[in-house]
């Protein structure tokens, strides 16, 4: 029997218990609606619940969206119990009925995911009911129809009242957050319309032309399905410390910004509704200002949202005005190629250009994938010139790939973006953890989020994002975070080779390289660096004239001052512990710990067997 036999066995026997339960009262009409409500659930969300559990949150939901006013959405959030629900869950239950519309589902799981939260269930289906003129269920004809996005979520169980009070008003301003989004989209996309009849109005050379027709040009691809526009508000920037500085928010806002007091920007002072970085593009030449707004977005997907700003100008190229649009890049904009979108494309046609590649040689072409694959959202932010920096520099990566990072330090200190690559065959979270903590201290940071990119090419990449605060970030040289970088990802190997050539010299420490590159295992490698390898490998070596045996007493600087190690070496085989402990005992010694290492080597001796970190007191 199938997954989706027992999935439509199941609703069936919850529609029999529900028949069952409510008698006459209600059953059709709740059965329906039963029905409407799991059609979609996956199977494992079903088959495994008991009837009467699926029964109760089903009742339960129905009750509770019975009447709801036009307009309005409900939600609660809540641990149901038999004392005051009827039913019980060993999860923490949110209930949702809200008018359907778009963003709804990915906003809010989204954002429970985002809050650390377990989803264990999620049924959402969307259902056609009427209602009438109080907003109550309603069979008969003169009720309104209204098609309503209906939700059951399960998470792991919040046990704390006031988390619980926390999560349902922040679930509520999503909801009203993506509500305001959707009813202010065409009047939005009716602002960039505006926009672009501003710049096209101005006469004269005050401002760009060039710039000009690239702004306008943008604003097009802008409302072709590349920008999810979230808010818009005017904003207007007088003299620091004038009156008119304290009053910059003008006009009317919409979607997320219509409340003048939602700030998407943070200065040295918190929340603020233009930052450092905003005053400085006021003054200067560009028109279009293109970053990341310091807060995440409700609405959709939980990442930090785009901000675009635009100049307002009198016809004769005066600065009047900012005006801010923020939201999200599409997933189309994504995916274009970066030489076909307006902005984008000069700074692609100054990298090509000033590398002198022609475009159909093999390096041109190389240029244009690394460009290409590059985060979208670094392109739109990094300069022409330390584009160009960094694209050559990644390519120099491919033909001799190395641990490096590319650094990009915001002007008004509120981030660092590093691109760190490395070979593929280094790509591993422990060095990722030790890049980030590396980039983390050198400039006083901590992680605001990293991305990977992992495919067939001979590097890797990570991007991070370190969050640092305005006044307290470091500037350390670029070149000494390489070196740290290069040091922690230097493969155990190619220290083994270093430390040999600064004991032997190049020609007998390549030969001693060839004889033991492979031959300690990675439980070797993970006890040991590879600088006690060269004494290892030394004392190896002294086997055959020192009757297949050989020791080596040591301390480590961690170790307690009554502490001390022995290696012991043959070439026969492992040294039980037993037939060593009554002589070691006889020395006054008292053995803590043992380890046995097999140490292979190509030559017709086969193995050679190290135990070292035997621990005495």
């Amino acid at each position: 029997m199938t997954k989706w036999t027992l999935k439509e066995q199941k609703i069936d026997s919850v529609a029999d218990f529900a028949a069952i339960r409510l008698k006459a009262a209600n059953s059709p009409e709740f059965t329906s609606f039963l029905r409407e409500l799991y059609k979609y659930a996956s199977q494992e969300e079903l088959v495994d619940r008991a009837v009467d559990e699926l029964y109760a949150a089903a009742f339960s939901l129905w009750k509770y969206s019975e009447k709801r006013p036009a307009g309005n959405r409900k939600i609660r959030v809540f641990n149901p119990t038999l004392e005051e629900h009827g039913w019980a869950s060993a999860h923490t239950i949110i209930q949702i009925v809200i008018d359907d519309m778009p963003f709804l589902l990915d906003s809010i799981t989204s954002n429970l995911l985002e809050e650390g939260n377990d989803l264990h269930m999620l049924v959402h289906p969307i259902i056609e009911r009427r209602r009438d003129k109080d907003g109550r269920i309603t069979t008969d004809s003169s009720g309104s129809t209204i098609t309503e996005s209906i939700m059951h979520i399960e998470i792991t169980a919040i046990s704390n009242p006031e988390q619980i009070a926390a999560l349902e008003a922040k679930l509520n301003k999503v909801l009203e957050f993506v509500n305001a989004a959707i009813e202010d989209w065409k009047i939005m996309l009716g602002k960039m319309d505006d926009v672009g009849k501003n710049l096209a109005a101005i006469s004269g050379d005050a401002v760009d032309p060039g710039q000009i027709r690239e702004a306008i040009k943008f604003l097009k691809w802008l409302e072709n399905n590349n920008f999810t526009i979230l808010g818009y508000r005017e904003y207007f920037h007088g003299p620091k410390n004038s009156r008119k500085t304290a009053q910059k928010a003008k006009g009317k806002g919409y979607g997320i910004l219509r409340d003048p007091t939602v700030y998407v920007l943070k200065g040295p002072e918190g929340l603020v509704p233009t930052s450092p970085e905003i005053d400085y593009f006021m003054v200067q030449p560009q028109v279009i200002l293109i970053t990341k707004a310091n807060v995440k977005s409700m609405v959709h997907r939980v990442v930090h949202m785009d901000y675009i700003g635009f100049k307002k100008y009198s016809k004769t190229g005066k600065v009047l005005s900012e005006i801010r649009f923020v939201g999200l890049f599409t997933a189309q904009s994504y995916n274009q190629p970066a030489e076909t979108v307006p902005y984008l494309d000069r700074k692609v046609n100054h990298v090509v250009r000033e590398s002198g590649f022609a475009a159909d040689s093999h390096d041109g072409r190389a240029l244009m994938h690394i460009l290409e694959t590059l985060p979208r959202d670094e392109l739109f932010q990094i300069g022409a010139d330390e584009l160009l920096e960094t694209a050559m520099g990644i390519l120099h990566l491919k033909v001799m790939p190395s641990c490096r990072a590319f650094l990009r330090k915001d002007r008004f200190e509120r981030y660092v973006s590093a691109l760190v690559f490395v070979p593929r065959d280094m790509y591993d979270s422990a060095l990722r953890n030790k890049v980030e903590k590396i980039l983390c201290d050198a400039f006083n940071g901590e992680l605001s989020s990293h991305y990977a990119q992992l495919s067939n090419e001979r590097i890797a990449r990570w991007h991070f994002i370190i969050r640092t605060t305005p006044g307290n970030v470091p500037n350390p040289d670029t070149a000494s975070i390489n070196k740290r970088l290069a040091e922690v990802a230097q493969r155990w190997n190619d220290h083994l080779l270093e430390v040999l050539i600064d004991r032997w010299g190049e020609e007998v420490a390549t030969t001693l390289f060839r004889k033991y590159n492979r031959s300690f295992l990675p439980s070797y490698r993970e006890h040991f660096d590879a600088r006690f390898a060269v004494t290892d490998i030394s004392k190896l070596e002294q086997l055959p004239e020192s009757h297949n045996i050989q020791f080596n007493f040591y301390h480590l600087a961690e170790d307690p001052d009554n502490a001390i190690r022995l290696k012991i070496y043959t070439s026969r085989q492992t040294i039980a512990l037993s037939d060593c402990l009554p002589m070691l005992e006889n020395l006054g010694l008292r053995v803590v710990e043992e380890n046995a290492f097999p140490v292979f080597t190509e030559e017709a001796a086969g193995r050679k067997s190290v135990m070292p970190s035997m621990i005495f007191t």
